[in-house]
């Protein structure tokens, strides 16, 4: 019995009955201090520091992944083809040594020329982006409850897999703040829309009308795969995985969401190894990694990752089994011309159209 079955009401029988009331008394307090603090930053009580260039921040409502990194990515992407020094600039939960975390490692492959900027005080971030990287435009990644920092647009993400984390507040719950905190967005967008039904996104939607200012673009959006890599660069068509034996390994939020992606590509997964969320997978957990495909390999043709584990596992084959990781990007099901219009507008406050095309670190 995990903590996850117990928040979803999968668990059954007293004991999970017992722990579900005790994580439910634990969520009175947690909400309250949540409550007082939002409060305190509505009635401008606490103070908010500001930049001289636009803020976007990409966020959400719960813990756990809910497929912020390919938004960043594309924002990021879209933003330097309007010719934006654009910087992004996140907490750096669970950083490494080197001051990065796995986030911040996947997006500087598939973001070599955007700079990143990793600090628990995103304020200070923002002054380093701005002040010594030269930075015209700053996306912060995981901000929507760090309300210290000025922004000029938040981006709320909503996994449509698991919209509302259960219902509850942490530790009940994975919500990090009452639903009524749609109230700050700017733009709601629904990630993994390809994997539920109409009426399970006609629900969201009709929470987040509840909830949102009227106008607020609700915008459908999934993650397309695009092609299997290894560590070695080496790589496969997604089309490579269509009927075959797979495990699956991951340390991310949201492994079931992973784990359909992979079937949905056609895969029969005989195994399924979950680590915790951010686990660095360090040597004691490589072992128990390796012990399991050992048993597994006569049958298992590939182990499949996401990006953000291999840049941390760093090896292209597992007890002699060749790992690959499956490549996302961000597409839009709806129109994202609202989105877009919003940060154009965000675009003509700073930037001066006659200027030239630079590079991003020149």
């Amino acid at each position: 019995m995990d903590i996850r079955s117990i928040q979803n009401g999968n668990a059954k029988g007293l004991v999970a009955t017992v722990v579900r009331i005790g994580l439910r008394m634990a969520a009175f307090p947690y909400a309250a201090a949540i409550g007082l603090r939002n409060r305190r930053f509505d009635q401008k009580q606490t103070e908010i520091h500001k930049v001289d260039v636009p803020v976007v921040c990409i966020g959400n409502l719960t813990v756990g992944g809910t497929g912020k990194t390919p938004i960043v990515c594309h924002l990021a992407q879209w933003l330097r083809q309007q010719n934006v020094r654009v910087a992004i600039i996140s907490r750096g939960y669970r950083s490494d040594g080197s001051g990065s975390n796995d986030e911040a490692k996947e997006m500087a492959e598939k973001l070599p020329d955007v700079p990143q900027v990793q600090n628990a005080d995103r304020f200070a971030a923002a002054t380093t982006a701005v002040d010594e990287l030269e930075s015209e435009f700053l996306l912060m990644d995981d901000g929507f409850q760090h309300r210290r920092l000025n922004r000029d647009l938040d981006i709320l993400v909503i996994d449509s897999t698991n919209p509302f984390g259960f219902g509850h507040l942490l530790p009940r719950g994975l919500l990090r703040e009452p639903v009524s905190g749609l109230a700050r967005a700017g733009v709601v967008l629904l990630t993994r829309c390809d994997l539920v039904s109409d009426q399970e996104l006609e629900f969201i939607h009709r929470t987040v009308s509840q909830h949102c200012h009227e106008g607020v673009p609700c915008l459908r959006t999934q993650h397309a795969t695009k092609e299997l890599f290894q560590y070695d660069r080496q790589t496969q068509p997604i089309q490579w995985l269509q009927d075959r034996k797979v495990v699956t390994v991951c340390a991310i939020g949201n492994p079931t969401a992973f784990e359909k992606t992979v079937q949905q590509c056609g895969a029969t997964i005989l195994d399924r190894i979950q680590f915790p969320d951010h686990d660095d997978f360090g040597p004691a957990a490589i072992a128990s990694l390796v012990e399991k495909i050992k048993g597994q390999r006569d049958q298992v043709e590939a182990i499949i990752c996401t990006h953000k584990d291999l840049v941390k596992i760093q090896t292209d084959r597992l007890a002699g089994v060749p790992l690959m990781a499956i490549s996302v990007e961000l597409t839009f099901r709806d129109d994202p011309g609202p989105l877009y219009d919003k940060l154009t507008a965000l675009i003509g406050v700073v930037t001066d159209p006659e200027r030239s095309r630079t590079d991003q670190r020149e």
